[in-house]
């Protein structure tokens, strides 16, 4: 299948990919894609994981994935509040909904909504699912609190639950922007040209804030030519000059930094998440809210750093230790958010393959390759099966330590596959 690969490399990934099929096939409920084809290891359809795993199902063109992939959308939607929030999970056994951990499930169900109609081109379903996707972008919109054009999140509402990521969030708003431009693009096809000229304008400054509060690299000129930039939009932000005197506080704030060569994980109140968050940044790659010469410096960095040592893909980078100002004491619960454990730094194997996406939008074949046989050992050792695809591994040792059998996992290894074997990355 990948002419690149030859003996028992070629072997083991096309075994992984087989091995990810069949994984998904288990985790399919007549509701959608469960977290974990496990009782024990998330029963429930989740917002957020059902639609990563979305990616690898409509790659994958395996009717029974895309089927899943439908009823995963019509779950989520089914349980839209009035308010027009995405449930976080909606449990198989008794269709209860919960919302904790709110913020990515909406974002994820709009960019899920989108590639599946991209993949079909079913009309009829873009129609039957315009008023759910028109309410979530509304409610997304009320996530704005300061007319920033970014969303702001509460503390450990994403996926890194149990994470001080808070206020305005990277992998939040770089979801946001892909989720705009999802928003844009069915709008057209709808033939509602104002609203997608409305999200155009949106997605347009979410990605111009991005490149202010998240990007500390830039010459002073540079900067200038963005504040320049930033101006022009004055007719249509109201508060343009508290926002330009709070971005130029950002950076004095973070004059300290000198520069990263990574977006950084998320701006508070005069603080910062000084940490790289790897599914942000890759997500920013990916949907191009970061330049090419950023994403060389990204992934520069990450493989400078050994960020896919042993396996694709450390959460984030450094981990944060005891002491330190981000460290919460919530993190020892269970041992659990440690350093190198969990999100603390502990090895996500669905991060992994959006980072072998992301090495090969920006061009890097090999080093995708490369990565994608190391994906594929990820997904091979386990505590109790031969092929595992387990939720999370140490940071270090690379043993595994989360849920077996996760569709995440299997899934994004799938949509990884695709991409450096067609050499292309079809997103948005």
């Amino acid at each position: 299948m990948l002419g690149a690969y030859a003996g028992e490399p070629r072997k083991m990934i096309d075994e992984c990919y087989k091995q990810a099929i069949k994984i998904l096939k288990e985790c399919t409920s007549d509701i959608g894609f469960k977290a974990s084809a496990l009782p024990g290891g998330y029963r429930e359809v989740w917002g957020r994981d059902s639609m990563i795993t979305l990616l690898g199902a409509i790659s994958s063109g395996d009717p029974t994935l895309k089927d899943a992939a439908l009823a995963s959308i019509n779950t989520l939607k089914q349980h839209q509040t009035s308010l027009g929030l995405i449930p976080n999970n909606v449990d198989v056994e008794n269709s209860e909904p919960q919302y904790r951990a709110y913020m990515d499930g909406t974002l994820w169900y709009i960019i899920g909504s989108y590639l599946y109609y991209q993949a079909t081109q079913d009309k009829i379903f873009l129609g039957n699912t315009a008023k759910s996707l028109s309410r979530a972008l509304n409610w997304l919109a009320h996530q704005d609190v300061d007319n920033s054009g970014l969303v702001s999140t509460q503390e450990a509402s994403n996926w890194m639950d149990l994470f001080p990521i808070r206020g305005k969030v990277l992998y939040d708003n770089a979801l946001y922007f892909g989720a705009l431009r999802a928003g844009e693009r069915m709008a057209r096809d709808l033939g509602d040209e104002e609203a997608a000229k409305l999200f155009s304008e949106r997605a347009e400054m979410v990605r111009i804030s991005i490149q202010y509060i998240f990007w500390i690299h830039e010459s002073q000129n540079k900067f200038r030519e963005k504040l320049h930039e930033l101006t022009a939009l004055e007719g249509k932000i109201k508060n343009s000059r508290y926002l330009e005197d709070e971005l130029i506080r950002v950076m004095r704030t973070c004059s300290g930094l000198g520069w990263r060569p990574y977006l950084l994980a998320f701006y508070g109140f005069r603080e910062y998440g000084d940490w790289f968050d790897s599914l942000g940044n890759m997500l920013a790659i990916l949907f191009d809210a970061a330049t090419k010469e950023q994403s060389d410096m990204i992934l520069d960095f990450a493989g400078q750093v050994g960020i896919s040592e042993p396996y694709p893909i450390k959460a984030v980078y450094p981990p944060i230790f005891p002491g330190e100002k981000e460290w919460r004491d919530y993190f020892k619960i269970g041992n659990l958010n440690l350093p190198h454990h969990y999100h603390n730094g502990g090895i996500w194997p669905f991060v992994g393959g959006f980072y072998v996406a992301a090495l090969t939008k920006a061009g890097y074949i090999h080093k995708a390759q490369k990565a994608l046989e190391a994906l594929a050992k990820a997904n091979h050792i386990g505590k109790k099966y031969e092929w595992e695809f387990n939720e999370w591994l140490h940071g270090v040792t690379g043993n595994p330590m989360g849920y077996e059998k996760q569709a995440w996992s299997a899934g994004m290894y799938i949509f990884a596959y695709n991409c450096v074997k067609n050499k292309r990355v079809n997103l948005l």
